[in-house]
């Protein structure tokens, strides 16, 4: 008959054209969903969550595309999910599905707008609530800090936390950090009332670590990290401790062993950073191209860089740290060959490259900390394997004062005030300083006490420049 001829060749039409099939399935499947029953439509959506699930999708991630220039446009979950926004009513799908897709085939927006409308459907019921969990989930994996924070806000009973975490979305880190630590012990009060859910304390505890990590405050993160057997963290504490013993145990266990063969590019990049501290240099060049693969990877399942995501700066990051951390086994070997034949390197176009070489202003301490540290503890490594050379040769070796002064510099433009005043305290003495450097640190310190709103670290400030020798400039 016409009809059956019309639909074969629409058939080999769809088999020879991706971009026609893909418009033909989003404008017949809607239709003739529109027209099942209720129960032929929950039939579908088992039979859909079946088609969605299959382990073959991963086999063309990237086929042909409509958009030459973004190679991750189209693969056929992406497509599906798509199409599926486009039914009313919109089928309820299995949520960790629906994540999973978000994860491995480029779908977050197509999986957002899907739970979004799932949340919509049923508010308040134990479908509406995993949906809104999820968005979390997706919405932190993409590094929407803001939008995670709101949500959580949201979903938090108590009045304090939402003045909490709006304090902490504000950029106001003391205030925020004094406040959740203030609901923690609220709740572990004896005549306490307050009954807050476990999702809003896990926000409390998560936050306030953060917040902490955020003041460079490294021995509380530590000691709240072995008190909660909190691998990953301990993990980053010790690192930046130099407790090298202590990552070598924990990249040996089974919790990171897991992490580090699932693809967690975190624990490969601490891998590599023992190697560097072990002097196994042999191994730093490997470790190195998997952590860049396990990033690159990450990188092609992620939304265009024109949406804006943070979670393109946060790889941005790793990379910085993945160059400064080749670069590093790099001067371990010549600094190794100088060492043992009695003379000195040249490293002033590396430590130029470094200087250069750094975080924008406005991203968070954080990531500051995570850069300047391991290049202080490479300065270390260098002043150890020269301790034998002359004090004034061997400041030329590393740029340890100028670090400390630009990492303090950094969380006085952040309004951390405290925390600049920190930092400079711990800079090197200004005897083992050039004079460029000790003008640099007290620049800054009295920068750090000009506080409009306190009077006595103005007069503090002031107490400084008297007491100093200005004549050493």
């Amino acid at each position: 008959s016409e009809e059956q001829a019309l639909v074969s060749a629409l058939c080999t039409l769809s088999h020879g054209n991706e971009t026609l099939c893909q418009n033909m399935f989003e404008c017949i499947l809607p239709v003739v969903w529109s027209c099942q029953t209720d129960s032929t439509r929950a039939k579908l959506s088992r039979a859909i969550e079946l088609l969605l699930s299959r382990s073959y999708h991963a086999q063309f991630l990237h086929p042909g595309q409509s958009n030459p220039v973004d190679k991750s446009t189209m693969n056929t979950p992406r497509a599906l999910v798509n199409t599926i926004l486009k039914l009313h009513p919109i089928p309820v799908l299995d949520i960790s599905l629906l994540v999973t897709l978000a994860e491995k085939y480029n779908a977050w927006f197509e999986v957002l707008s899907l739970l979004e409308k799932q949340h919509e459907v049923a508010p308040g019921t134990p479908l509406g609530e995993n949906s809104l969990s999820a968005m979390r989930h997706c919405y932190r994996q993409l590094s929407e800090e803001s939008i995670w924070m709101s949500l959580a806000s949201g979903s938090c009973s108590l009045s304090q936390s939402k003045r909490a975490t709006q304090l902490d979305s504000g950029g106001f880190l003391p205030q925020a950090s004094d406040a959740y630590l203030d609901l923690i012990d609220l709740v572990q009060a004896e005549q306490s009332t307050a009954s807050p859910s476990d999702f809003e304390m896990d926000v409390w505890e998560e936050r306030w670590i953060e917040t902490q990590r955020q003041l460079c405050q490294l021995e509380v993160v530590s000691e709240f990290a072995n008190t909660s057997a909190n691998h990953r963290l301990q993990l980053e504490c010790a690192w930046r401790s130099q407790d090298w013993t202590k990552v070598r145990a924990l990249c040996s266990s089974s919790s990171l062993l897991v992490a580090g063969e699932s693809g967690d590019a975190t624990v490969k990049l601490c891998e590599t950073l023992l190697a560097v501290a072990d002097g196994k240099l042999g191994e730093v060049e490997n470790l190195h191209a998997q952590s860049a693969q396990l990033c690159l990877y990450k990188w092609q399942l992620l939304p265009q860089l024109s949406t804006g995501s943070d979670v393109h700066a946060n790889l941005f990051h790793f990379f910085h740290r993945l160059v400064e951390v080749r670069e590093s086994g790099q001067i371990m070997v010549e600094t190794s060959n100088h060492s043992d034949g009695r003379t000195l390197p040249d490293l002033k176009n590396l430590l130029n490259a470094w200087r250069g070489r750094l975080p924008n202003d406005c991203e968070s301490m954080t990531l500051w900390d995570e850069i300047l540290s391991w290049r202080n503890q490479m300065f270390s490594a260098i002043t150890k394997n020269f301790h034998w050379s002359e004090p004034n040769m061997l400041a030329t070796l590393h740029d340890r004062p100028w670090t400390a002064i630009r990492l303090a510099k950094t969380a006085r433009k952040h309004d951390l005030r405290d925390v600049s005043l920190l930092l400079l305290n711990r800079a090197s003495d200004k005897s083992t300083m050039n004079v460029l450097d000790a003008y640099l640190q007290l620049r800054e310190q009295i920068l750090a006490y000009l506080n409009p709103g306190s009077e006595q670290e103005r007069q503090g400030g002031l107490n400084l420049v008297n007491t100093t020798n200005l004549s050493f400039f």
